[in-house]
């Protein structure tokens, strides 16, 4: 769990190197680790359940500022993890980076759940199942998910698999990132940005 979870990490890392040649990659891990202490200081010890979950997001939603950029939302920065990082704004996916290598630093596994059209994370536990939307600083039961998605896109949403279907592994996350940045950089018209990623 904790490597392919760094591995996540440090993978998204280096897609900003791809227009940001000059990145140092060693300095927002070091920002990550740093992140971490302070949710960890910030949350109460022993928390489990929908109680760590709420917590979770309390801290590094409300507390730590970590955001959806939905004034901008096609702003190609909110697409790479160290800009993430730095404006503490985002989409779905890199927010759910963020919190997936921020999570793995304090000993919380936190999945990646690729939606249709959205990105949330999981976190489980003996007690039970939770969603959690950074972007929309929501915690969601799984068997809300249709309805909660339907009250996103204001439309229907059919989730045609159980919820644990859509867990994404480390290469269909890498993707997805890559093809919303792609999409992002030729909506924009930005097509040297879009051949490079």
């Amino acid at each position: 769990m904790d490597s392919e979870t760094a591995q996540r990490g440090l993978l998204a890392l280096r897609v900003g190197g791809l227009v940001a040649p000059e990145m140092t990659i060693a300095r927002y891990l070091a920002e990550l680790d740093d992140l971490a202490e302070e949710a960890e200081d910030r949350l109460l010890p022993g928390l489990r359940g929908g109680d760590l979950v709420h917590a979770l997001l309390h801290v590094l939603g409300e507390q730590m500022g970590f955001q959806g950029n939905k004034d901008n939302y096609h702003d190609p920065g909110n697409g790479f993890l160290h800009l993430v990082i730095e404006r503490r704004r985002g989409l779905p996916i890199t927010l759910s980076l963020l919190y997936m290598a921020v999570a793995r630093r304090m000993g919380i596994r936190l999945d990646g759940m690729g939606f249709p059209a959205h990105f949330m994370v999981r976190y489980q536990d003996e007690s039970g199942s939770w969603l959690l939307d950074p972007f929309h600083r929501s915690v969601v039961q799984e068997a809300d998910a249709s309805s909660y998605l339907t009250g996103v896109f204001h439309q229907p949403v059919s989730l045609h698999a159980a919820v644990a279907e859509y867990t994404v592994s480390t290469r269909m996350l890498l993707l997805r990132l890559l093809n919303n940045l792609r999409n992002v950089y030729l909506s924009n018209n930005i097509f040297h940005q879009a051949l490079a990623v």
